[in-house]
């Protein structure tokens, strides 16, 4: 149980790096290395160089404008990359600078931005375009703002010395792939110029990175921890701590601590004859006990048990069933005998129960029924398709009796007929004669011995042969959507097929009608015409011209009329267009039809009428 851990195995080990430096390459806590090669410190040309991007190791370090050489190299990216770094993993940087030597004096507004490569091992910077600037950096960088003048050669004091940049190392070192002996490199951009001595100008003076640092330990305790030096801290939060080393100086440490805490809690249980604690204890009394496991976190959870411990019972009964018996507890038993059975008494605890059980058996019969269209069993189910069925009644046991029903069902069978007849006449049916329109039922037995349904539905067709007589020579069959045939004097009009028919001469006239297989013939008018030109109504005569024509005709009224309506018919009836003219004496009519005898029947808005045979030639 994990109430008062001190050090977790992370920390001894912490601990014994520090202890212990001198195993892991090292021997306090403070780190110093320069750049150990040409190519440590290099300058890459800016964006308004002859050529920008240009990597170049040289004897002075350029920080950051350059206007030396035959090729201007504008605002630089420099590049500082540090070998062997001997800094363990989650190390804590307390302090950390690179301390730089001035190599000629540079007195220029100058300020940069200090950036680490973002790498838990640098690469060497070669000698590929954009090599320096092209490297992903951290996020935060480090401002050396207005950088005092560097007045004079082989400075080396606090004004070469960059601000500190432990923010910006913390992250590399805190990587899951850094380890001691890797490598940094840092990136600087900005504007000013100050010159510092290079590797290749004198390594004793290249860029020197100085670091401080301690150890990081992450704990994670109940309730309270007691630090390496002895401090007692009670909540969650990042410390600091001082001991002594083995070199009597001091090593701090950054302790991540988590306090997490004890918990308590009260139940209440309700238990037969016996209770297990959660943590294993067996109690046996009602009672107030207390108890102890580990916590979500880890810690104690000390927990109070208010129990409950009820008793089991006992108790018989006598049944007597048909073939089994499912027991109060859901057992089942096929057979008479004394039975134990156990449910949950009142109290929530075993009732055991002595069962003294009877068991009677059911029966099985069968039978063969045909019945017409449905069939009602011997327990009153109906059944409506032929099949075999399984039907149960009680026995004289008082037990199931499962008869086995055998039925075919005939079918009641139905016809409709649906049937017409003409006005006048009739349909036999059912031994009646029918002369309305109607639905007629008749029932008669089939083959099967069961109903055989006949409906009739009957449709009776009456012709309307009334007729319809437009002024004096328009006859108009009443009866709509049927076929038509015109007599004159009861003999065939020929083509005389329309439902309306104008009659050219005097006659006795009817109109034969066929629909739905029926035939009618209507009543015969008698029709008195006058042929030629017949002026029956317009007071000063009425003239057409030229009669026979070729299509265009003037129709001359022999007065003016201020509406005048001429209508042009076939000779066998059929009415070829209507026309209106206002305020006319005289009318330029064309007739478009083909050859043949059409009739003008032309009107006037006072009622006077005109009849005249034109021939289209």
């Amino acid at each position: 149980m994990m109430k008062h851990l001190q050090f977790s195995l992370k920390a001894l080990v912490m601990l014994s790096i520090f202890f212990m430096g001198s195993m892991h390459g090292f021997t306090q806590n403070n780190f110093e290395t320069r750049i150990d090669a040409s190519e440590g410190d290099a300058e890459e040309n800016g964006p308004t160089s002859t050529t920008p991007g240009a990597i170049y190791y040289i004897s002075a370090i350029n920080m950051v404008y350059d206007t030396l050489g035959a090729k201007h190299r504008g605002q630089q990216t420099v590049g500082l990359r540090f070998t062997d770094v001997d800094i363990p993993q989650d190390a804590l940087i307390l302090n950390a600078y690179i301390q730089f030597d001035s190599w000629a004096p540079a007195t220029d507004s100058t300020s940069v931005y200090i950036w680490t490569e973002d790498s838990e091992d640098a690469p060497p910077i070669v000698g590929t375009d954009f090599n320096i600037s092209s490297r992903v950096k951290t996020a935060d960088s480090v401002p050396w703002i207005d950088i005092p003048a560097w007045a004079n050669f082989g400075l080396q004091g606090p004004d070469q010395q960059t601000p500190e940049l432990a923010s910006i190392i913390q992250p590399i070192v805190d990587k899951t792939g850094w380890m001691t002996g890797n490598n940094m490199c840092f990136i600087i951009q900005g504007y000013g110029l100050r010159l510092a001595t290079s590797w290749d100008l004198n390594p004793d003076k290249a860029p020197k990175l100085v670091v401080d640092f301690g150890a990081k330990i992450s704990e994670t305790v109940c309730d309270s921890y007691v630090s390496p030096s002895g401090k007692t801290w009670t909540s969650s939060g990042s410390y600091f701590d001082t001991i002594p080393n083995s070199f009597g100086g001091d090593s701090i440490i950054l302790v991540d601590l988590t306090v997490l805490e004890s918990t308590t809690s009260t139940i209440t249980e309700t238990a037969c004859d016996s209770y297990t604690s959660p943590s294993g204890k067996t109690w046996t009394i009602s009672g107030t006990y207390q108890d102890t496991i580990p916590n979500a976190a880890g810690c104690d959870s000390v927990i109070t048990i208010d129990l409950t411990v009820n008793s089991s019972s006992a108790s018989s009964i006598s049944e007597s069933v048909c073939d089994s018996y499912v027991s109060p507890s859901g057992k089942t038993w096929t057979a008479s005998g004394s039975y134990l059975d156990t449910i949950p008494n009142a109290a929530g605890c075993d009732s055991v129960i002595t069962v003294e059980l009877t068991v009677n058996n059911s029966s099985t019969s069968s039978l063969t029924e045909t019945a017409c269209n449905s069939y009602t069993s011997p327990s009153g189910k109906i059944w409506t398709t032929s099949g075999i069925y399984m039907d149960t009644i009680p026995n004289v046991a008082g037990c199931d009796s499962v008869i086995t029903v055998d039925l075919t069902l005939n079918s009641t069978s139905a016809v409709e007929i649906h049937d017409t007849i003409c006005n006048g006449s009739s349909y036999s049916f059912n031994g009646k004669e029918i002369a309305e329109t109607g639905q007629y039922t008749d029932t008669l037995t089939n083959v099967s011995g069961c109903d055989s349904i006949v409906v009739l539905n009957l449709m009776v067709h009456t012709i309307d042969t009334s007729i319809t007589v437009s002024g004096e020579d328009v006859l108009t069959a009443n009866e709509l959507d049927a076929q038509y045939q015109w007599l004159q004097n009861n003999s065939i009009i020929d083509g005389a097929t329309s439902q309306s028919y104008t009659v050219t001469e005097t006659g006795s006239y009817a109109v034969v009608i066929t629909k739905n297989d029926c035939v009618d013939t209507s009543g015969y008018y008698n029709i008195q015409i006058v042929t030629g030109v017949s002026d029956i109504s317009f007071g000063s005569g009425i003239a057409v011209y030229p009669n026979p024509t070729k299509g265009a005709v003037t129709v001359n009224l022999g007065a003016e009329y201020q509406a005048i309506y001429v209508r042009l018919y076939t000779i066998s009836g059929k009415l070829v267009s209507i026309n209106e003219y206002k305020s006319r004496r005289e009318i330029d009519y064309q007739i478009d039809g083909e050859k043949g005898v059409y009739f003008l029947h032309i009107s006037s808005d006072k009622g006077e009428q005109a009849r005249i045979k034109v021939m289209k030639e």
